[in-house]
């Protein structure tokens, strides 16, 4: 749909006062100009509010769009059939710009680039000079964007079931994304995003494998490219010595169990699971000493004949 600027009021009976209309959003041409520098685009006329207002033997319309948030200017792309006026509001509704459009016959979109960058513009008005049509307008933004250092310096070390990272800040830089491969050199999944500190804990990780990382910094939406690759492995911590596990049933009767630590640290897991309604009801001790004849000898243990366990390590040396 084209959008008309049109000023026959007076001629056709119209009487002397504001006339306010409502207009459907304008169809715009795609943008195919193209730049070395990040733009961003903002479409004007998006929603379309007339303003008619007659004044003796003429009429004058504006039309305007107000942003949702303030924009930064720098140029703008118009297709229309004579000059304009373009004013830029700040959000305080007060001027700070006026660009001259001067047609120069062109029948095509004219790109222009204004005199100076215009911040926290909120509101455009077009004001038409005689009758005219304005079939596009769109505003750009095309300051240069100042991408962020890339972050140096990552270093990954290895825990049980977890990764900490840590990297030297990069500058220019607002957050920082965090990516994990299990291949050297990728290719790399996003695992954390926003992070505005320089150390990140993976703790989605398992035991025995490997993984790989690079770490990017961001800015005003652009990203750097990554850091240096740091790789680790988590490994569970390794368990040595013995210990002795007695327990103190209900009923008074003490259990005594001479084992080493690994055996130890499973029946406490056994006993928090059991306290946080998991696992099984009764725990299983295997024997392994006066075995005699026997093929096996095992000790059943309910959890809640447990009145209370103590461990008692020591150093076979």
């Amino acid at each position: 749909m084209l959008f008309y600027l049109f000023f026959l009021l007076p001629y056709l009976g119209i009487p002397m006062h504001i006339l306010e209309v409502y207009c459907s959003p304008i169809l715009f041409k795609s943008i195919t100009h193209k730049t070395a520098l990040p733009r961003t685009l903002y479409y004007l006329l998006t929603e379309t509010k007339l303003l008619a207002m007659v004044y003796g033997l003429w009429s004058y319309e504006k039309a305007w769009y107000q942003f949702s948030t303030p924009q930064t200017i720098t140029s703008y792309k118009i297709k229309a059939n004579y000059d304009i006026d373009i004013n830029f509001y700040n959000s305080s509704q007060t001027l700070i710009y006026t660009d001259s459009y001067v047609w120069n016959n062109a029948t095509s979109s004219v790109e222009k680039t204004l005199n100076q960058t215009l911040a926290n513009v909120s509101k455009i008005v077009l004001v038409p000079k005689i009758n005219m049509t304005v079939w596009e307008i769109d505003f750009f933004n095309n300051s240069p964007v100042t991408l962020p250092s890339i972050p140096t310096n990552l270093t990954a070390t290895y825990g049980n079931a977890t990764v900490p990272l840590s990297w030297s800040a990069a500058t220019d830089a607002t957050s920082y994304n965090v990516k994990r491969a299990t291949t050297a050199g990728g290719p790399y999944t996003t695992i954390a995003t926003g992070l505005t500190g320089t150390t990140y804990v993976d703790n989605a990780v398992t035991n025995g494998t490997t993984y790989y990382y690079v770490v990017t910094a961001l800015n005003a939406g652009s990203e750097s490219a990554n850091s240096n690759e740091a790789s680790a492995t988590p490994t569970a911590p390794t368990v040595s010595g013995r210990a002795l596990l007695v327990i103190t049933l209900v009923n008074g009767l003490e259990k005594e169990y001479d084992l080493p630590m690994t055996d130890v640290n499973a029946f406490i897991n056994w006993y928090n699971g059991r306290a946080d309604g998991t696992g099984l009801e009764v725990y299983t001790f295997n024997k392994t000493y006066n075995l005699a004849k026997f093929v096996s000898r095992k000790d059943y243990i309910a959890f809640s004949k447990i009145e209370t366990f103590e461990v008692n390590e020591y150093n076979q040396n």
